[in-house]
């Protein structure tokens, strides 16, 4: 590229050729006041950066290199010349702007001009923020952006202006936990919520500067801090323990299973919270509230009445002093209800209805702690009653209380019920006729 020391743009010069074959990377400058434009070199090894240059011709000339100086906007000459080479090599010692004139025996000087970057990209160290509420790792590199200046312009209309132009180092990043688990991309790493750490680890980073250098670094083991608050749900339901989602709901009575699947952790707390309107009712407003260690980690409660139930669990690390709480989990033990509809009228021992039993709801019969049914003829003489659980009751099989079968004809029928949630039902359409038929 052609220029004078003064840095005014001159026309009429033939360009040089200068080279760096040791290089690692290379690419053209971005000047903003000249089409024209030089090449940066990039070594990353201090011992490679070496310039080469030769006239155009490949003819025998002298060679004199020089140095830019960002204070006096000058380039200065750095070494001695080299007189009567076809090709002459600058070591470069310092990042920065290098030109070279080539004066032939014959012909036209020819001038050219190279940036040298030697890579000092490196890692500073990794800073460690271990919380009980997040790990923050920050990986710290050096420098933070490469500079060269736009020395193509005409001094005598921008006098004393020097334009820097900054390639910043921008940073492609790789997190490895344990040398195999890929995390996330970034030169801050944060792990929380539910990638916090529960266990000890060492992390690893590779960090590829803009220029497409790499460095590795690893931290030391991080203590793990932090506990994991989990727990799984189960209800006794048909004589045994069944696992159910996040969303509990169901017919009272009802006992839960909470079993700890914390992590991490020396102690646990269970917490269960009562309905409101059974506190506003003068229950206590905790029904629970359990400390134990980690190891014992299954609870089981006490029969749940109708309401919803807010539940809590707190893991704990002793020697952190860190805590973790999962809550609320809602159970929904569900008001009583004893759908009349399902009260059949009709029955046919031996038959197709051989018994006169409610039809089969759970959603429309739940929550009931007992019922009562008696069936009187159509004499008022009492012939069938019952007194206990849904569950428990079997139907008339059209027997009457002596063992002998009932006439066929109407009977009439009076059921009671009492919920959990001390809701009666009796009278109106829980009091009516059905008619026997036989067919045996």
């Amino acid at each position: 590229m052609l220029f004078a020391l003064s840095l005014i743009l001159f026309s009429g010069h033939a360009f040089g050729q200068m080279f760096a074959p040791l290089s690692n990377k290379s690419f053209p400058t971005n000047y903003a006041y000249s089409t024209s434009q030089d090449t940066v070199y990039v070594f990353y090894d201090a011992a490679n950066a070496v310039l080469h240059a030769r006239h155009s011709s490949g003819t025998t000339a002298d060679f004199v290199w020089s140095k830019f100086n960002t204070g006096s906007k000058h380039f200065d000459q750095v070494v001695g010349q080299d007189l009567g080479m076809t090709e002459s090599l600058l070591t470069v010692t310092q990042t920065g702007g290098y030109s070279v004139s080539i004066t032939p025996l014959v012909g036209a000087v020819e001038t050219d001009t190279a940036w040298v970057y030697i890579d000092t990209f490196s890692i500073a160290g990794i800073t460690v923020n271990n919380t009980c509420s997040f790990l923050k790792l920050r990986v710290n590199t050096l420098p933070e952006s490469y500079d060269y200046y736009d020395i193509y312009y005409d001094l005598s209309q921008l006098p004393n202006f020097l334009v820097p132009i900054s390639i910043k180092n921008k940073l492609f990043v790789d997190w490895l936990k344990n040398g195999t688990d890929t995390l996330d991309y970034g030169q801050v790493l944060t792990l929380q919520y539910d990638n916090l750490p529960v266990e000890d680890a060492y992390y690893t980073v590779d960090v590829f500067d803009v220029l497409g250098k790499l460095q590795k670094s690893q931290t030391a083991v991080i203590p793990a801090i932090a506990p994991l608050a989990k727990y799984d749900i189960s209800t006794w339901t048909d004589n045994t323990w069944k696992a159910t989602t996040d969303d509990v709901s169901g017919q009272a009575p009802m006992k839960l299973q909470l079993t700890s699947q914390s992590k991490n952790c020396d102690s646990i707390i269970w917490t269960g919270f009562n309905d409101v309107n059974l506190f506003y009712k003068g229950g206590d407003s905790l029904l629970w509230h359990e400390h134990r260690l980690a190891s014992d980690n299954i609870y089981e409660t006490n029969q749940l009445m109708p309401g919803k139930y807010g539940l809590r669990l707190i893991a704990i690390k002793e020697s952190s002093g860190c805590r973790d709480t999962l809550g609320l989990k809602y159970v929904t033990v569900l008001t009583s209800k004893f759908n009349s509809d399902l009260i059949p009228n009709v029955f046919t021992p031996g038959g197709a209805f051989p018994s006169f039993k409610m039809k089969s709801d759970t959603s429309s019969i739940r929550s009931i702690r007992s019922i009562s049914v008696k069936i009187y003829s159509r004499w008022g003489n009492q012939v069938y009653t019952y007194q206990g659980t849904v569950s428990d009751w079997t139907g008339w099989d059209g027997k009457t209380e002596s063992g002998a079968n009932a006439p066929a004809g109407v009977y009439y029928f009076i059921f009671t019920a009492e919920g959990w949630d001390d809701v009666y039902y009796n009278g109106g359409p829980y009091k009516g006729f059905l008619y026997l038929y036989r067919n045996d």
